[in-house]
């Protein structure tokens, strides 16, 4: 696993410059699971399928804990009232999953498949659906009362300071997952998002 903590809003740049972010970016999370790209790159030739179909990865799921504790937390979770059209399918909770998506540079119709450096990133909330209250304060419209399966946020805060760590699990078709046996450590630290030298 790798993570990075954005200091620029140009993600490519790694040195100090003036292009600060106006609101906390979280933390970037990824993992070396190239080995999704190779079964795309093996399987078949891009420019004759159609790119619908499974690989036997139907996601992740992300977990994090301070380090130095016990108990970890999905980041994943998800809960609510399943509703398809007008009918109810009753109150579920469950865990969903991150998906990972080999690209071809530029949508070319040929040659090999890339994965992002990182998957998904993490503000504090959960990793699946919208921030609700986030969309509302940026104008957006109120979701809160709408009836869905929703992500639930983690009762674990992202706080400047602390020390994660993340795991993530493998989820095959069955919705199975299969603990990995790498982790992540990563610091939380303040960002200085704006200098008021001359």
């Amino acid at each position: 696993m790798h993570c990075a903590q954005p200091q620029q809003l140009n993600p490519f740049n790694e040195e100090a410059g003036d292009s600060r972010s106006a609101s906390e970016l979280g933390i970037r999370i990824g993992w070396d699971d190239e080995q999704v790209t190779i079964w795309m790159n093996r399987q078949f030739d891009p420019s004759s399928v159609t790119l619908d179909f499974p690989l036997g990865v139907l996601g992740y799921r992300i977990d994090v804990r301070i380090v130095n504790t016990a108990a970890w937390y999905s980041l994943v979770h998800a809960s609510g009232p399943l509703v398809v059209g007008n009918v109810n399918l009753g109150q579920v909770d469950v865990e969903l999953g991150a998906e990972t998506h080999p690209v071809q540079l530029n949508g070319q119709p040929t040659g090999d498949f890339w994965l992002p450096t990182f998957f998904t990133t993490w503000i504090g909330g959960s990793l699946i659906g919208v921030d609700e209250i986030k969309l509302l304060l940026t104008g957006g419209p109120d979701l809160r009362q709408n009836p869905a399966v929703k992500g639930v946020v983690p009762t674990i805060l992202l706080q400047y300071g602390n020390t994660y760590e993340f795991r993530v699990r493998l989820m095959d078709q069955t919705g199975r997952h299969f603990v990995s046996a790498r982790a992540m450590n990563f610091m939380f630290k303040t960002t200085k998002l704006f200098s008021l030298d001359k």
